[in-house]
């Protein structure tokens, strides 16, 4: 009764959205509990990986854009995720280019990986929310359900208390029902401001969608920033990963991650 007379008023008053009837622990239980019952029961993942980059100058004006097709292997070794990308196509402005270009590609690829913290598909979005590191964060949860990519969503807000570009703020979507992570939008606690490279923007978005009952999967990871070179040129740059006909449990040998650092 008193749902349906929070949702009565919010409709007079012109609200888009109710209370969450939760509360924050309560739903960090939840969602922790569905991640890991969802680490039990997955071994291994497969899929197709399409990333697409843009650099703009300051006028908006398409400066260059990328393309990269690889095929992404994830498997559960000692408990731990492990990723293995194997590259295929690289076209630039669109056009294919040949394989010492898609090489040079490739360790520029591994170049801005490593500089972003070596983050992938095997880092712990939800680490923020797990007890031991719940210090280092001010959590809260806001009183709007969100609609996100058609789910109704519980928003938490994870910001981190000291500003250290190795650390990130957190904005976390978390579905009503089935209380797994629907999307995260995240952001360094400090952006890079040095003699070579001043960021002013730089947000990260990571998409997951359902591939079962109990299993979601990546969907789409975004970048988007903004910033200065050499004090003077101007760059804007946008980027995204959109990971396609994903496959779980196909029985991954651990062979194939041999070569895996």
């Amino acid at each position: 009764m008193k749902k349906s007379l929070i949702f009565m008023f919010s409709m007079i008053l012109g609200c888009p959205c109710v209370i969450p009837a939760i509360t924050l622990d309560e739903l960090i239980d939840k969602t922790l509990a569905v991640r890991r019952m969802q680490f039990e029961a997955v071994t291994d993942m497969v899929c197709i990986s399409e990333q697409y980059e843009k650099s703009t100058d300051k006028n908006g004006n398409i400066k260059e854009t990328k393309k990269l097709i690889k095929d992404v292997y994830i498997k559960k070794i000692d408990q731990k995720w492990v990723v293995k990308e194997d590259f295929q196509e690289y076209y630039l402005n669109g056009v294919k280019q040949d394989d010492r270009k898609l090489a040079d590609e490739i360790k520029e690829y591994h170049k801005n990986k490593k500089r972003r913290g070596n983050r992938d598909l095997t880092y712990d979005l939800l680490a923020p929310l797990l007890a031991e590191n719940r210090t280092m964060y001010r959590l809260e949860l806001r009183p709007d359900i969100a609609d996100v990519e058609a789910f109704d969503c519980y928003e938490i807000r994870a910001t981190a208390t000291a500003d250290i570009d190795t650390l990130l703020n957190y904005t976390y979507y978390i579905d009503t029902v089935s209380s797994h992570l629907v999307r995260a939008d995240f952001v360094p606690a400090k952006l890079t401001d040095n003699f070579f490279f001043k960021l002013k923007e730089f947000d990260m978005t990571m998409t997951f969608e359902p591939f079962n009952d109990s299993v979601w999967v990546p969907y789409r990871f975004r970048i988007a920033g903004q910033g200065k070179a050499m004090l003077f040129i101007g760059v804007n740059f946008e980027a995204e990963e959109i990971f396609l006909y994903p496959r779980i449990n196909v029985g991954l040998p651990d062979s194939l991650f041999s070569d895996v650092k």
